[in-house]
């Protein structure tokens, strides 16, 4: 049964038509149902043949035992590196990936008696700061030292200043794009830039999602994960990776580790020419890399990092 009411949804009917259906003694309702179904099908069958050539066998994974932090453990190392961010809300958030089991709703924390439940293929929860906050708090610098930075917009300006922190975090960053991100060469794909504007209105300076890090999409190109995306699934921009490398810094320190293309965002080598390819953070020569690559190439050692919002959030 829930198999059949996920096909009328997708279909963009409902269980009730069919009683519709059975008053109708000229057979017109029923055949615009089994049109919409069939549309439906073969619209997915398109969807699951899209790039199907740019996706290879892929053996390459996350290091050995490696796993997010708790919440708590990211907090601290965010608040470090960007002083004066509201993540007192925090826990509020989270608690969109809560259930009650008992009485089968989601409530306002997640304590006793709830169950965290992750959409399916995702590794754990993150906080995200608001790209919005982090461009307040560069513009309260700049204000404070009198120095001058780039007017772009905010999701421009925050991977920027993330790109700084980085080199000051990591002695092996090596930043292929020299902090080149503005407006002409870096931009949000329309669905994360969606997603993303689910948190404009909610407190606190920041986003709690829940995530995966290449693992579902990798030896698929970003062109072939975007098409693949669940309903509730989307592409993590540059910015959202980078934070989670800043938050978890042993989850790429080898060649070895399986790269991360940011398919929520798009990246032109050349300003304002052709946004046909992707950031990506990668491993080589004994150094994280901020570079991009082609949409359409695929690789075993890359895999596509993606976040996906709770029921109750959708």
């Amino acid at each position: 049964m829930t198999q059949f009411k996920g096909l009328l949804a997708g279909a963009g009917l409902e269980a009730e038509d069919i009683l519709f259906v059975n008053e109708d003694r000229t057979g017109g309702r029923a055949r615009i149902m089994v049109d919409a179904i069939r549309a439906h099908r073969a619209a997915e069958a398109r969807k699951a043949e899209a790039f199907e050539n740019e996706q290879v066998e892929s053996t390459y994974g996350y290091p050995q035992g490696w796993q997010l932090k708790c919440l708590s453990a990211q907090v601290g190392i965010l608040v470090g590196r960007f002083p004066g961010l509201d993540v007192s809300h925090v826990d509020e958030l989270a608690a969109r990936y809560y259930v009650d089991e008992t009485a089968g709703g989601y409530r306002v924390a997640p304590n006793k008696g709830k169950k965290l439940v992750m959409p399916k293929g995702m590794d754990g929860l993150v906080v995200i700061p608001k790209p919005s906050a982090i461009a307040r708090l560069v513009a309260e610098r700049s204000l404070r030292q009198n120095v001058v930075v780039p007017d772009m917009p905010a999701e421009n300006l925050a991977l920027w200043e993330l790109l700084g922190v980085m080199s000051a975090a990591r002695s092996n960053f090596n930043d292929y794009a020299e902090r080149d991100v503005g407006p002409k060469r870096y931009r949000l794909t329309e669905k994360t830039r969606k997603a993303y504007a689910a948190f404009d209105d909610l407190p606190g300076d920041v986003m709690v999602l829940a995530v995966q890090t290449g693992f579902l999409h990798r030896g698929k190109s970003v062109r072939r994960a975007r098409f693949v995306f669940g309903e509730r699934e989307f592409g993590l921009c540059a910015f959202a990776v980078g934070i989670i490398l800043l938050t978890h810094h042993a989850r790429l320190t080898h060649v070895d580790h399986l790269w991360i293309d940011c398919a929520g965002s798009e990246f032109a080598p050349e300003s304002d020419v052709d946004f046909a390819c992707c950031p990506i953070w990668n491993f080589r020569g004994d150094e994280l890399g901020f570079d991009w690559r082609r949409v359409s190439d695929c690789d075993p050692g890359c895999g596509s990092a993606s976040g996906a919002s709770s029921e109750c959030s959708a």
